[in-house]
């Protein structure tokens, strides 16, 4: 091929990449123009109202009832020399929890229990394969009594150790499920209205409105449930009992480091707002289930870094600018955690996943007539 022929290639392609890069932006600009548009902001104010409000009145409820039980619960385990605070988290506690139905609210409360540390002293190895969590290590050649006994009499530390005074966490919270357990059976209120259900390290307490004696639990619904997990407090961070997720063959030596408190302490305003509606459409759109409320309140919390103005009128544009965020991360299979920025959040699910949410996400952000039908539901 002669130079001037190569000149003429180079020019047409340079005329082509530069026309689609300007047929891009035009697109990008009138999508940007209608995400803007009365019609949007109108759309997802009706659609907020409507479907995406906190259910206040059934917590306040189911509130009454939780407390009286939690503060039986925590008396009991300070009394033991246990725990030395409770921590409550999680969507009930944050300000956005929205409704599963429009009949169940899915009620539910998260608790860490704070072990008492007394004079003893933890320290974490992070050196570890996953990012995120650690092992707990008794320091200062402190050699504690395995088991509960020693925590009763001596008010020692709580936990079960391995050979090398590691806290074994699935060990420690076996015990203290039996504890809780033992209390539950011998509460004049909690006893036959309070089902205890093991998910691995945490403890699921499903409540009932009445006492199985009256009314056996499969006859009746659920009221709400507690998720209950024991945690130590080292220095600024929590670290709960929680197993590395994928793991083949289960470690039960590692703790997760919790950021739940840190969390709820952001989520302020006009963002809790957004996550609702998220939340909702999540649950709406089909395809999106592997999508948790885990990922969405990561995605908004980069949201909040990039973004000042969460008024009322700027709700509807959040939203679109948390939804091309998750949209991103879908696309280049990493959503790095708000906290940890090394450890993707994505990594435990398939790529064919990630890619047809991908797709769902892009409609759902660029087709203007998709998300009216959705909001205008």
């Amino acid at each position: 091929m002669s130079s001037s022929a190569l000149e003429t290639v180079v020019r047409i392609g340079a005329s082509v990449v530069t026309g689609l890069f300007l047929a891009h932006e035009i697109h990008k600009a009138s999508i940007e123009e209608w995400q803007k548009s009365d019609e949007l902001h109108q759309a997802f104010e009706k659609f907020h109202d409507k479907h995406a409000r906190e259910p206040k009145e059934e917590i306040s409820k189911a509130m009454k009832i939780h407390d009286e039980f939690m503060t039986e619960i925590r008396n009991h385990f300070q009394g033991r020399g246990i725990c030395q605070k409770l921590e409550y988290t999680g969507s009930s506690y944050e300000g956005v929890k929205v409704k599963k139905n429009f009949e169940d609210c899915d009620l539910e409360f998260d608790v860490m229990m704070i072990i008492a540390k007394h004079k003893y002293k933890l320290e974490p190895d992070c050196d570890i394969r996953q990012p995120g969590y650690a092992q707990l290590k008794l320091i200062e050649n402190q050699k504690p009594e395995p088991g509960l006994s020693s925590v009763l009499d001596d008010k020692k530390l709580f936990g079960i150790f391995t050979v090398d005074h590691i806290v074994n966490s699935e060990k420690t919270a076996n015990v203290f499920f039996g504890e809780l357990q033992k209390l539950v059976n011998s509460s004049a209120t909690m006893n036959g209205r309070v089902k205890l259900v093991k998910h691995g390290p945490a403890v699921q307490m499903d409540v009932y409105q009445t006492a199985y004696q009256k009314i056996p639990w499969r006859y009746q619904s659920r009221s709400f449930s507690v998720d209950i997990v024991p945690a130590y407090e080292i220095g600024t961070h929590m670290y709960v009992a929680k197993p590395i997720k994928g793991e083949k063959a289960k470690n039960t030596t590692t703790w997760r480091l919790s950021y739940s408190v840190q969390e709820k302490e952001k989520l302020t305003g006009g963002a809790k707002n957004v996550l609702r509606v998220l939340k909702v459409v999540r649950n709406r759109e089909p395809g999106l289930d592997p999508l948790t409320s885990y990922h969405l309140k990561t995605a908004l919390f980069y949201e909040m870094d990039a973004e000042d103005d969460w008024s009322r009128r700027c709700l509807v544009t959040r939203f679109f600018g948390v939804l091309k965020r998750l949209e991103d991360g879908l696309f280049s299979e990493n959503l790095p955690h708000y906290f940890i920025k090394d450890m993707n959040i994505l990594s435990n699910i398939s790529p064919t996943c990630l890619s047809n949410m991908y797709n769902r996400i892009y409609r759902l952000r660029t087709n203007k007539e998709r998300i009216l039908n959705i909001l205008n539901s």
